[in-house]
């Protein structure tokens, strides 16, 4: 076991290594005595001597598996709730797309960005129901004014270049 590190040991003053004795892993830890010049060398069974490594390394591995677990399920929660709010949106784009325009609004829960643009599209969907209305109304006005006649159309003149300053 030791016949091995001799040099080592000669050359360095202190060190450890880790070695097989008797079909044992063991650290070998050893430093030269500045009085006498004698070797001290010492040897511990390495589970002891790495057990709290080792826990620290299981107590991490687990920390970290649960960590990246949270980590996902988080991701999964908010894309859900990300694409919920879109496919709503699509859902309400495609059905006044294909001319059904007596869509109930869009619910707006939250001032975020998918918030504003729910706002938008709801804006958007009482603007198309008024243009009837509206219309409506511009019919009344040409059957009331029918008589009057639309001014001919002619270019306009030019303006005066007005001087730089």
């Amino acid at each position: 076991m030791l016949k091995a590190h001799i040099g080592e040991m000669a050359s360095n003053s202190s060190g450890f290594f880790i070695a097989d004795v008797n079909g044992t892993e063991e650290v070998v830890a050893y430093e030269t005595m500045p009085a006498t010049g004698w070797v001290t060398v010492v040897s511990v069974p390495a589970d002891f001597v790495f057990a709290g490594i080792n826990k620290l390394r299981m107590v991490y591995s687990i920390l970290t598996v649960l960590g990246i677990v949270l980590i996902i399920a988080s991701l999964l929660f908010f894309s859900n709730i990300i694409v919920k709010q879109i496919m709503g949106l699509v859902g309400h784009m495609r059905e006044m797309a294909s001319g059904n325009l007596r869509l109930s609004p869009l619910d707006v829960t939250s001032s975020d960005e998918f918030g504003q643009m729910a706002g938008q599209f709801n804006s958007m969907r009482d603007n198309i129901h008024s243009l009837p209305r509206w219309q409506n109304q511009l019919n009344r006005f040409r059957q009331a004014h029918s008589s009057l006649r639309p001014a001919p159309s002619r270019p306009l003149k030019q303006l005066p270049m007005w001087p730089r300053l």
